[in-house]
């Protein structure tokens, strides 16, 4: 979850950004709520390692 946050934090792209923030709430919510469920968490994980990057150009 905090990898996930930090992510979000220095992504350039803010759409990017945003959502693997909102995966690191979604993880943080699981982990409270649901329990310890290892197979969700890792699925959510997952799903915001795949996030494609920015790409920097130079103008």
């Amino acid at each position: 979850m905090v990898f996930l946050w930090v992510s979000g934090r220095q992504n350039p792209d803010d759409v990017i950004g945003l959502l693997e923030q909102m995966l690191a709430i979604g993880l943080a919510m699981i982990v409270l709520f649901i329990g310890q469920n290892i197979l969700l968490e890792s699925i959510v994980l997952l799903l915001g390692l795949r996030l494609p990057g920015s790409a920097k150009t130079n103008l």
